[in-house]
């Protein structure tokens, strides 16, 4: 292996590197437009984050309000802990078709 094939492929892994990165770049604004929805309780408890794992809205039913404190808290945290898993599926399973499962901390 001469050094002009080493270079030559060192060139087309950085081309690559940089080919993703516009990817990945684009596919990190798409993410921060979409929302994930999820619920608890049967439908009692709605929460609603983006694409950067933020909370966006969380909507308590009637009937939610109506159970204790401690319930109410655990059908919230439940809600708002599924979307976010929900969302973060999703990142990782268009992450891992970016970077053709080749995992790289901190890209995403």
């Amino acid at each position: 292996m001469g050094i002009n094939s080493f270079q030559g492929g060192l060139t087309n892994l950085i081309r690559e590197a940089k080919r993703m990165q516009v990817k990945i770049s684009k596919l990190k604004e798409e993410f921060a437009e979409l929302e994930f929805a999820a619920d608890s309780g049967n439908g009692m408890v709605k929460a609603v984050v983006n694409g950067n794992l933020e909370l966006k809205h969380i909507e308590i039913s009637e009937d939610a309000q109506k159970e204790d404190k401690d319930m109410l808290n655990d059908l919230i945290v439940a809600a708002v802990n599924k979307a976010i898993k929900d969302a973060q599926t999703q990142k990782e399973g268009q992450m891992s078709k970016i970077t053709s499962g080749f995992a790289v901390p901190g890209l995403f």
